[in-house]
């Protein structure tokens, strides 16, 4: 970190930002591919590049700058396994991680990356799971079966659509931990 930076974060990163982005991209198509009635799930993979950017780093957030910084360990090694992939069409898609893969404390009450942004901002990732696991139960992450669901979600104060993709395979990145 260079001197005079104040961290905003701090978090698990992908070791490799340019290989994790190939995996998740690969991820995204695939899955999306796979729901092959509906009009706005192929636009969106019509359109991938121009709806969304991905953010700044790919991580998942272990604890915002204020909370304790001083039981974080920088450089620790951790596997990002992804089980699953919350998309709302042209707002937001994000990676869902299963909460019981780490042995850090995660600042977020739903571990994720947030892969690719369109209108919506980074931190709504963490309002689009709130509101994906009103209606879905968390534990259907650990059922070893590939499942879709559609749901009416509502994020900052818009009624949006959302497709969760649960994974019956995990989806590894390696990642390391960091201060950004």
């Amino acid at each position: 970190m260079k001197k005079n930076k104040v961290a905003q974060f701090l978090g698990i990163f992908a070791k490799d930002e340019q290989k994790a982005k190939g995996i998740l991209l690969d991820l995204i198509i695939k899955t999306l591919s796979n729901v092959k009635d509906d009009p706005i799930i192929l636009e969106s993979i019509n359109k991938l590049q121009q709806i969304y950017q991905f953010p700044k780093t790919i991580h998942c957030t272990t604890l915002f700058v204020g909370g304790r910084q001083d039981i974080f360990k920088k450089s620790k090694m951790y596997q990002l396994k992804i089980a699953g992939l919350a998309i709302s069409p042209y707002n937001i898609i994000t990676c869902i991680l299963d909460r019981d893969d780490y042995q850090i404390e995660i600042a977020n009450q739903y571990p994720h990356i947030t892969t690719l942004v369109g209108k919506w901002k980074p931190k709504d990732s963490n309002d689009l799971l709130t509101e994906v696991f009103k209606q879905i139960k968390y534990d259907e992450l650990k059922k070893q079966q590939d499942q879709l669901f559609q749901l009416d979600v509502v994020v900052n104060k818009q009624n949006a659509k959302a497709y969760v993709f649960l994974f019956k395979d995990k989806f590894i990145i390696d990642g390391m931990t960091n201060i950004h």
